[in-house]
């Protein structure tokens, strides 16, 4: 049965349906009426059974009106779905969203439009939905009129046949939503979405975009003031001149930060932007190329049909993302034609591989690159990092990297005249023949500027070419060494209060200017007139055209001994300083082919010690400071050194100037402001001559006492020090063990030990000091760890015992350049006797053996060594104490004395490593320490056991050899004495602890101790166990 009419609009809602029915077999009629009023017919097939239109389900989807809303849902079309002419406000949905791939709800094949709207309406694809159209100019969704929203969730959209786009938008105001899916075109100028209006916003969240056809874009926007966010969605296109984004008109704006857009083909790009005051942001992403002349991105003026009128003025800004473009000839940012565009990269890359394949290609004029971060890279011939042509252009380099490799590649390379590249910060590597690290090709009457800063780091060549005028300016306030060639411009230019070091040949470059700061020039600049300005310094061993060194001005010839030649004449006018340094072979520092004309000025002599083995003195040698083939006229004002022991004068040949150095009546003493230095001194002087010797000759009286405080050695005898002063480590705990025998005041634990019977004990204790120096000596800091084992026999009111121990220590003379340690192996006896319950006295006596290794590195004005040495050294040492105890309940105070004799024998030692080596003499030091205080201690209540807090303080007295010396001297010289920091004489000692019984014959417990006095302070922690039997 064939249905030929559908009745539509009975009381305004009654469907109509006129043609053929798909199926041969009955056809059911369905209608909705307001008043509830239903007719119905056999089931619909369910292959219409889901397609609503104004909430009414239709068997065929008749010409959309105004305001008409359609959803379809598991539905299969073969004719489109399209909106009358002029209809708007229309709303489509396709799918449902449930499906589990596109076409498995709603799909539609058609030979025509799939989708066709008017003005304001929407279409919403879902992820079940599918539209594929076949045959010319049949788009997937076509939209025409304005304020239209496009979506797609999912699903899949194809074209196939040519300029079939997958989403045209022609009119203005709409928006584009692809969040997910696929959109695919095969034909030739199909593009995936295109636009063309106005103020149309494209959103690329999700999906993927792909297009297979020749000059197909996946997204074309043709018009002023769209917007295109690449967020996430993929961009592919297999062909020639596929391109995945293409923006053509006027202040439009484009961000990518996320994503990615890769294109294979020749001639293909990753995005285009054609047009006037159009804005681009990188913020992430991925633009990858790969063919010949495939370029990731062209911002360019008319040639897509731009206004004719407008002159550029686009803006992109990279701070993220990746760039890459694969082949030759291929950019990987291209601006072509027009005027003031602005490039700023901050962050991301932009890579390429491939002969002429530049990073950043800016084909006109007046248009600024600012590069401050990222990474550049070219691999190619003749392919550059930053490529500017068309003149006025400026490049601002302050930080990133420029990476080149390949014949004939640079990393910064200008053309066209009036061009300003001015580098801060960053580097550039260039390698390859011909390569260069920055290239200006000038033009004839105009001018090129390059400025580099000090924080630059550069590799590869510098070279100017052309008939224009060339100028280079090396500024910053830091140092800068720069190794290879500088070529061809017409002048260079010193400024700033920084250093630049030039080790390449400077060729074809006219004048070298200094108005500040210093340069040097150690390869061949015989083409060059150099005049040195007030403030300026040069110095190097290279060669000169011409010199002319002006009032203020300073020549600094050689880095050290070293000679500058000049091919032509040199000048020095008044006021004008010449700075020379001398050796022992009393080489010339300055060698003029032509004539030398001197007009005054000053010669300062400076300390020179720069031959290895330091003999750079040899009394009453002449140097020869200046030499000129075509003679000498005039003569330096004065001369001055700043020698303390040698007086300079001038000499005057008719070809040369020079220079005689003589010994003063000085001696190294007189210089000197401590004891100590001038001990040293006097060992110095002592050798009369030798490397060591000579260098010291040639010091300033300014730096001649901190070279003497670094030869001195002070720490031979500071080490006295530290090791007699830990000597109460031993002392301290023995008569510890003494109390604990009769409970005296002190700790549980040693109260355990109360009961007749062995016991055995021990404690591992680490101590930390510091002792200052007296305007002598140098400050010295200590720090060590140890541990002492015994056992004692006690009986009722006497006890005796023995102990054995190691202790190791790390000491230090920071500003004497000095480090040791010591290994310390100890044995001792003690015993003591109560008397009445009340009187306690006790004895000891203790051995100590020292293994001292110690470090110097001696270092002043151009020396240096390392020396070491090794000693040994013991320490005999007795003790006595004496306390009376007053006894309450749970406490008790002892006052109590003390007195013990220190007897330290430090060994000989013989240093190595260099002339400033020291041989020493061991010796002596006896010390008699007394000390006074007063004891106490308290029981703690616990629940079981015994626990018992303590604590002392005493005023402690020393006697004797409490300065520390040390005799020595240098090889070939004779013996000086220098002395140590000293031991305090009073100190104020105060300890406090807790221990705890934890058996009945068993306990433990921990105690710190510590000694101020005027310039020493100590830091001791002890930790310790007893065991009864």
């Amino acid at each position: 049965m064939t249905w030929h009419t559908l009745l539509r609009d009975l009381t305004s809602s009654i469907c109509f349906y006129l043609g053929p029915l798909p199926y041969q077999q009955a056809w059911p009629l369905r209608l909705a009426i307001p008043s509830a009023m239903l007719f119905l017919l056999p089931p619909l097939p369910q292959a219409w059974a889901a397609c609503v239109q104004n909430d009414i389900e239709v068997s065929q989807i008749s010409r959309l009106k105004t305001g008409d809303s359609l959803v379809c849902n598991d539905i299969f079309l073969s004719d489109p779905i399209a909106a009358e002419g002029g209809a708007t406000g229309v709303t489509i949905t396709l799918g449902n969203g449930d499906g589990a791939a596109a076409g498995t709800d709603t799909r539609i094949d058609t030979g025509h439009r799939a989708v066709s709207i008017g003005g304001d309406s929407d279409v919403v694809v879902n992820n079940d939905a599918a539209i594929s159209t076949t045959g010319v100019r049949k788009d997937g969704i076509h939209a025409s009129g304005d304020g239209n929203e496009i979506v797609v969730e999912g699903g899949a959209i194809s074209t196939a046949g040519g300029t079939s786009y997958g989403i045209n938008s022609s009119g203005n105001g709409s928006t584009i939503r692809f969040d997910g899916g696929q959109l695919a075109t095969t034909g030739h100028d199909s593009d995936g979405i295109h636009v063309n209006g106005d103020d149309t916003g494209v959103l690329l969240a999700g999906g993927k975009i792909s297009t297979a056809g020749l000059t197909a874009a996946g997204v074309l926007a043709a018009g002023s003031g769209n917007a295109i966010h690449l967020h996430g969605a993929e961009i592919s296109t297999i062909n020639q001149h596929g391109f995945g984004i293409v923006a053509v008109g006027n202040d439009n704006n484009i961000m990518i930060d996320g994503g990615s857009i890769s294109t294979e083909g020749v001639g293909g790009s990753g995005l285009i932007v054609n047009g006037d005051r159009n804005v681009i942001t990188l913020n992430g992403g991925k633009i990858s190329t790969l063919g010949y002349a495939a370029h990731a991105i062209i911002l360019q003026w008319f040639a897509l049909g731009g206004d004719p009128n407008s002159t550029g003025g686009d803006t992109i800004t990279i701070n993220s993302g990746e760039i890459f473009t694969f082949g030759d000839a291929s950019v990987g940012l291209n601006i072509h034609e027009g005027r003031d565009y602005k490039i700023v990269m901050t962050g991301g890359s932009i890579k390429t591989a491939g002969d002429v394949g530049h990073a950043i290609y800016v084909d006109a004029q007046d248009s600024l690159v600012s590069y401050s971060g990222g990474l550049i890279s070219t691999a190619g011939w003749s392919a550059k990092g930053i490529y500017v042509l068309g003149g006025g252009n400026t490049v601002d380099f302050t930080g990133g990297s420029i990476v080149t490799s390949g014949e004939g590649s640079a990393g910064i390379h200008a053309r066209g005249g009036s061009n300003t590249i001015a580098m801060t910060g960053g580097a550039v590597a260039s390698s390859g023949p011909e390569a260069f690290a920055v290239r200006i090709d000038t033009v004839a009457g105009l001018t090129d500027d390059l400025t580099i800063g000090t924080g630059v780091s550069l590799a590869g060549d510098i070279q100017a070419f052309g008939d224009g005028m060339a100028l280079l300016t090396l500024n910053g306030n830091g140092s800068r060494l720069y190794a290879d060639e500088i070529v061809g411009f017409d002048l260079l230019t010193k400024r700033d209060k920084g250093s630049w070091i030039l080790d390449g040949d400077l060729i074809d470059v006219s004048k070298i200017g200094l108005s500040a700061g210093l340069l040097a020039i150690n390869g061949d600049a015989g083409d060059s007139e150099v005049s040195v300005a007030s403030g300026a310094t040069l110095t190097g061993t290279g060669n000169l055209g011409a010199l002319n060194v002006l009032r203020g001005g300073t020549l600094a010839t050689g880095n050290s001994i070293g000679t500058l030649r000049i091919e032509g004449d040199a000048g020095f006018a008044s006021g004008s300083i010449f700075e020379v340094e001398v050796n022992g072979a009393g080489d010339a520092d300055l060698v003029a082919s032509g004539s030398a004309t001197i007009e005054g000025g000053t010669v300062r002599v400076l300390a020179e010690n720069r031959v290895d083995d330091g003999s750079t003195y040899d009394e009453l040698t002449t140097y020869e400071i200046l030499s000129a083939d075509e003679g000498v006229s005039g003569t330096f004002d004065a001369v001055r050194d700043d020698f303390a022991f040698l007086n300079a004068s001038l000499g005057y040949t008719d070809n040369s100037v020079l220079l005689t150095l003589e010994r003063n009546s000085r001696q190294f003493s007189d210089v000197a402001l401590t004891p100590n230095q001038a001990a040293t001194a006097d060992g110095v002087e002592s050798l009369s001559s030798g490397g060591l010797f000579d260098l010291v000759m040639f010091q300033t009286e300014a730096k001649a006492p901190h070279a003497f405080d670094q030869l001195s050695g002070e720490i031979y005898a500071s080490l006295k020090s530290g090791l007699i002063e830990d000597s109460a480590l031993l002392r301290n705990e023995l008569e510890n063990r003494i109390q604990a025998t009769f409970d005296a005041p002190m700790t549980a634990t040693q109260r355990g030990v109360r009961s007749r019977g062995l016991n055995i004990w021990g404690t591992a204790t680490g101590v930390i000091g510091d002792i200052a120096g007296d305007g002598n000596s140098a400050d010295f800091r200590r720090n060590g760890a140890g541990l002492l084992v015994g056992t004692d026999m006690v009986a009722t009111n006497w006890v005796l015992g023995a102990e054995l121990g190691y202790t190791h220590s790390d000491f230090a003379a920071a500003t004497r350049s000095s480090t040791g340690t010591a290994d310390g192996y100890h044995v001792g006896v003690y015993g003591g006797r109560e008397f009445a319950d009340r009187l306690r006295i006790g004895s000891g006596l203790t051995y100590s053996h020292h293994d001292v290794d110690v470090e110097r590195s001696p270092a002043f004005e151009d020396f240096g060594e390392d020396l070491s040495s090794s000693q040994k050294a013991r320490m005999l040492q007795a003790f006595g104490d004496v306390g009376y105890r007053l006894r309450a309940e749970k406490a008790s105070l002892e006052p109590f004395a003390n007195m013990a004799q220190v007897a330290f024998l430090s060994g000989d030692f013989v240093e190595t490593g260099g002339d400033a080596a020291l041989a020493g003499q061991g010796a002596l030091s006896n010390l008699t320490y007394t000390t006074l205080g007063l004891r106490g201690r308290f029981d703690l209540p616990v629940m079981s056991g015994k626990a018992e807090a303590f604590g002392s303080v005493g005023w402690q007295h020393v006697f004797g050899d409490t300065v520390p010396t040390s005799r020595q001297k240098f090889e070939g010289g004779e013996r000086f004495t220098v002395t140590g920091v000293p031991v305090a004489q009073n100190t104020l000692l105060v300890s406090a602890g807790l221990d705890v019984d934890l058996a009945n014959n068993f306990s433990m417990g921990i105690v710190y101790s510590g000694g101020g006095a005027r310039g020493s302070l100590h830091n001791q922690l002890a930790a310790r166990m007893s065991l009864s039997f």
